[in-house]
């Protein structure tokens, strides 16, 4: 998603419908309507609605009893104050550099302001809420249609901050649409004028009422835009635009950057707004089918929380992009402290199953939405170095690869993750803080280790040890070229062990499991290679290498094969179903091979059922082929 989208400016295209506008640009362009003419007519429209406002008490200082205008006279007002506001933005500026008549005018009549009194005197209700989108509709024309630097003027300047503060207490969907477009009419306006942005910045508007947000008078802009961060639909994409675009700025802008770090709530906002967003998430997954083990972009849509969530993250990682080095340090900090910790951390420790492995699925999704290396970091920090009552987080999943459930799936696909990230701190975890001792070969073979060529010696012994039932019908199936790393701690220990205990394991997880081992084995580094693929390595007594595992998994694949008369039919037909469903996942075929799940269909076993035949052909051809 590109969050830097163009604001389009709906005074651009309201021009063109607007006959009134579209005549007085046809006037000024073509010389017909001078300086002086425009200042006449400006001047008199002013007098209608001065005429108006003065017949009402308090109607220019604010005090006194508020002004009842009739509906009548209230349009008079917003139609004489669009005509002003066309006459303002389409008068050019004058070329000796100063002020053209009708701004001169407008700044020696407070017009802007004046205007501002009558809007805020209004009764609450309606007739406010039209004042006030009035208003800003005037402004957004003087924002994004002004000839000449409007906003650089603090009579025209300060109304809008104080209109913006003003609007920001109204309910009026209306009111908050407009004022959005505003914001982000204001923020492309201080991206190309730096001391616009610096006016913003200093012209203090009042704080906004409110008992939970009082934002410091410096900032009413930011401010503003953060209570819509995390707003659902096009209010909440408006400020997340705005907000980048102010982010962009801050950049270079050490001031800014300081200013938003130390000055607003910026980043405990987005912060704790993934926090509050993460806990309506679904705590259960439905899985739409059996080999379910990770989260899909297509999964997501159909749950509007987990999108919800996705769009903060994503905005989250987009701001870390753009943002001032102080913002950047700051929101990585919050996120880490405020969301991983307290939230993340809990939720991957609860007791039920169902909950772990939506918690898992849901880290696996984010470390593969997530692109800035800075929010990597504090993630990777999280999952590899954190501690949770006292038991570090990663020795926790690996545990969860034992399973039996499809908590072993979403677990292995986590650590598929993670190694698909090709990150040093993660293979060292992993593996090499493991390896690099050399414990576990013998003292007399560690030299042997910087042997960089055994692959030939690797592939010959292991299709050595091919069953013989499966060793002239394996099919051929492309090389799995990802690179991944693994080692002989707990992680691979545990990978073996569950690769040892193969014909218990379902497909799908013997399908994630075997995928993890050929990524490590195809990892070029000499230490980790020699441990997966060196067959003359003489390892400690203790220490099992892959090679005796696999002879293990052999003799076990011999053992059932003995006991089945129809096995050879056991693995045709396994191999009939694995082309078929590999055929179907990348459109080539719609057929599909369906396969018995009762073990009566094969011949009678225990334990032998269907899918166990499958799952040694998908297994076995993953290291042979």
């Amino acid at each position: 998603m590109s969050w830097l989208v163009k604001l389009a400016p709906r005074s651009s295209v309201r021009s063109k419908i607007d006959p009134i506008a579209a005549a007085m640009d046809s006037a000024l362009d073509s010389g017909m309507a001078d300086p002086e003419t425009c200042t006449m007519v400006f001047q008199n429209h002013w007098q209608q609605v001065l005429k108006i406002l003065e017949a009402k008490p308090g109607s220019k200082t604010g005090d006194g009893s508020p002004p009842i205008l009739s509906p009548d006279e209230a349009n008079t007002v917003r139609n004489n104050a669009e005509q002003m506001t066309w006459l303002l933005a389409r008068e050019a500026a004058p070329l000796d550099g100063g002020l053209g008549p009708v701004l001169d005018f407008a700044l020696s009549e407070d017009v802007l302001q004046r205007l501002l009194c009558w809007s805020r005197q209004c009764p609450d209700g309606e007739a406010s809420d039209e004042a006030r989108l009035a208003l800003l509709k005037q402004f957004e024309i003087l924002a994004c249609q002004a000839r000449q630097p409007l906003l650089c003027h603090k009579p025209v300047l300060q109304p809008l901050l104080n209109l913006l503060s003003d609007c920001a207490q109204s309910g009026s969907p209306k009111v908050e649409s407009s004022l959005l477009v505003l914001l982000g009419q204001l923020c492309s306006a201080m991206s190309k004028n730096p001391t616009l942005l610096e006016l913003v910045f200093h012209c203090g508007a009042p704080p906004l009422a409110s008992p939970n947000h009082n934002p410091p008078p410096c900032t009413p802009v930011f401010t503003l835009l953060i209570s819509y961060i995390h707003r659902d639909g096009q209010l909440g994409q408006q400020a997340r635009d705005a907000m980048l675009l102010v982010m962009t700025l801050s950049t270079e802008n050490d001031l800014l950057g300081r200013r938003i770090t130390k000055e607003s709530d910026f980043c405990p906002v987005l912060a704790s707004g993934l926090s509050g967003l993460y806990s309506s998430l679904p705590r259960k997954m439905e899985a739409t089918s059996d080999d379910w083990h990770a989260l899909q972009p297509e999964d997501c849509a159909g749950v509007p929380a987990l999108v919800r969530f996705m769009t903060a993250l994503d905005f989250c990682n987009a701001v870390l992009q753009v943002a001032h080095e102080d913002v950047k340090q700051q929101l990585v900090k919050y996120i880490y402290n405020g969301f991983l910790i307290p939230v993340l951390g809990p939720a991957l420790h609860k007791s039920s199953v169902e909950e772990l492995i939506a918690s898992t699925a849901y880290l696996d999704l984010f470390l593969r939405s997530i692109s800035e290396p800075s929010l990597f970091c504090a993630f990777l920090h999280f999952v590899l170095l954190h501690q949770y009552d006292d038991v570090p987080v990663l020795d926790t999943l690996i545990s969860r690869i034992a399973s039996n459930s499809r908590l072993c799936m979403v677990s292995l696909a986590l650590f598929r993750t993670l190694l698909d990230l090709n990150c040093e701190d993660v293979v060292l975890q992993l593996v090499f803080r493991y390896l690099i001792p050399c414990t576990h070969v013998m003292a007399s073979q560690r030299g042997a280790m910087r042997d960089v060529d055994m692959y030939s010696m690797a592939t010959r012994r292991m299709l050595g040890l091919v069953p013989s039932c499966c060793k002239h019908e394996v099919i051929p199936t492309r090389a799995d070229k990802e690179e991944i790393m693994p080692e002989k701690g707990p992680f691979v220990t545990m990978l073996f062990s569950k690769l040892e205990n193969m014909l218990q394991n379902s497909l799908y997880v013997n399908l994630l499991l075997t995928g993890i081992i050929v990524q490590l084995a195809s990892f070029p580094q000499p230490l980790l290679r020699s441990f997966l693929l060196n067959t003359t390595m003489v390892f400690q007594p203790s220490v099992k290498s892959l090679v005796q595992v696999l002879g293990t998994v052999k003799q076990r694949v011999e053992s059932y094969a003995a006991n089945y008369a129809e096995f050879p039919l056991m693995v045709q037909r396994a191999m009939q179903y694995l082309v078929a469903r590999g055929q179907a996942g990348t459109g080539e075929s719609p057929l599909f091979v369906p396969l018995p799940r009762r073990p009566e269909a094969f011949g009678k076993g225990k334990h032998f059922t269907a899918p166990h035949y499958v799952k040694l052909v998908i297994t076995y051809h993953r290291f042979f082929d």
